[in-house]
């Protein structure tokens, strides 16, 4: 909830029909999602204007409808505003209004009881951490923590996670994404967070940021945010191991995990940090791969150093975490085990799934003829896109897969790496047609691309 006051002293204001007479308001923007007695700010882009919707939304009992003011909406909305139980709100731009009432709610948040606002950001698995981060802090703060909401992590969603952050909460964790230069320094002007963790620097977004080189550019922006938030005394958690992260500098409150340091240690289903003279054997059933217990170890190590008087309950918390749907999770079914991560996709990322999926396989003793590689496209990645794809074709190859399908406009490029062996299918509803034909030839499935090809649809078929 936001304080009425922040509401009606936006800058952008040109017009108020009606003051609104209650201390607080929600803040929605979606009609789906709209409840009785909400401020609904009727954001608008190329392909939507959400004032379209004006009728809709006053009819589910909006309190405050704040839109885009011009004059040919101005004798509408002074129609409607004979209606003296709804504001209505005319602003230059509603979007900067949203993003302008998020960041003063949150500064004046933060001269009470909110003590943390975490920022995550990296090219893979800020997601997950942010889930293993949300999970453990759970445990110790319980209704006092919010969190990102799915992946709104741009510039609309990250308002929205601020705007529900309220009185009561001690901790907030905002997830940061990015596929253009300087977007991450816009949202941390937003959240001005006090924490932070980078996950990696990998080969994502390239169409935008170039180069790896580019990606540390831009996600650093939020190690520099909150340092300058903090007077160089932020929390921060890096992994060593990354050649980019490697290269930020190390203040008080920095600490440094990887093997690199000699102060991690990967065990099976596990992973062993040593701390300040410590040794904390971390263990989960559901996660997969070394880059997930890295997710694991920085998540952890994060929770620890806000609250270093709740190990105990922290250590016990990590066991039962379990990855959401379509992201890195193993789903058994009656004749097969299958490897889901339909959620996002980039060469970092997909080349770390690859290596986790296949040491569990090798492990169990999987014999290689009844593996099935299910890969589609990596998306965002420009004019080395088709190079890309070529080379995870070559590395499964190399890791001796015999089975691959290849699904997509990038479906030749993987195969060209791969070789001729495998199918290639124009999409996910192509592949669907052969699909149960084709979970009869094999045991264990490994299913990753882009969140544009729904390959979660293939879960759906029986």
């Amino acid at each position: 909830m936001i304080r009425t006051e922040i509401i009606l002293n936006s800058k952008f204001i040109k017009k108020i029909y009606n003051k609104p007479d209650k201390p607080f308001f929600e803040i929605s923007t979606d009609t789906r999602t709209m409840q009785t007695g909400d401020a609904f700010v009727a954001l608008a882009g190329e392909s939507f204007d959400a004032f379209n919707f004006i009728d809709e939304v006053i009819n589910k009992g909006c309190a405050i409808f704040v839109y885009n003011y011009d004059e040919d909406r101005a004798s509408k909305t002074e129609l409607l505003s004979r209606q003296k139980n709804i504001t209505f709100i005319g602003v230059t731009d509603t979007l900067q209004f949203l993003q302008e009432i998020s960041t003063i709610h949150v500064q004046n948040l933060k001269k009470n009881q909110l003590r943390h606002v975490i920022g995550i950001t990296g090219s893979n698995g800020k997601t997950t951490t942010k889930n293993i981060l949300f999970h453990l802090l759970k445990a110790v703060l319980g209704e006092k923590l919010t969190c990102t909401k799915g992946n709104l992590n741009n510039h609309i969603g990250v308002p929205l996670t601020l705007l529900k952050i309220n009185e009561n909460h001690i901790a907030s964790i905002v997830e940061m994404g990015s596929n253009h230069p300087g977007e991450i320094d816009f949202l941390c002007n937003l959240a001005n967070p006090t924490a932070g963790i980078i996950t990696n620097i990998g080969k994502a977004h390239l169409e935008f940021l170039h180069s790896q080189e580019g990606v540390l550019k831009e996600k650093r922006c939020l190690f520099d945010s909150v340092m300058k938030n903090t007077k160089n005394k932020g929390i921060f958690i890096i992994n060593s191991d990354d050649v980019f992260l490697n290269t930020l500098p190390v203040y008080k409150n920095v600490v440094t995990v990887g093997k690199t340091k000699e102060n991690i240690l990967f065990l099976k289903n596990g992973v062993e940090i040593i701390f300040d003279h410590e040794k904390i054997i971390l263990q989960n059933q559901e996660l997969t791969g070394i880059h997930n217990f890295y997710n694991l170890a920085v998540a952890f190590m994060m929770a620890w150093m806000l609250f270093p008087d709740e190990k105990s309950k922290l250590i016990a918390a990590v066991s039962s975490f379990k990855p959401s749907s379509n992201r890195s999770v193993w789903i058994k079914e009656e004749n097969n085990l299958i490897f889901m991560d339909a959620y996002n996709a980039n060469p970092s990322s997909m080349q770390a799934a690859l290596e986790g999926f296949i040491d569990k396989c090798t492990k169990e003793q999987v014999s290689k003829e009844n593996i099935c590689f299910v890969l589609g496209d990596m998306n965002e990645l420009g004019a080395t896109g088709p190079a890309l794809h070529e080379e995870i074709g070559g590395y499964i190859k190399k890791m001796q897969g015999k089975n691959a399908i290849f699904v997509g406009r990038f479906a030749k490029s993987y195969q060209k790496g791969f070789g001729e062996s495998s199918q290639i299918y124009q999409d996910v509803n192509e592949l669907l047609k052969d699909w149960k034909i084709i979970k009869k030839k094999y045991e264990y499935f490994f299913i990753k691309g882009s969140r544009s090809l729904q390959l979660e649809l293939l879960m759906d078929i029986t």
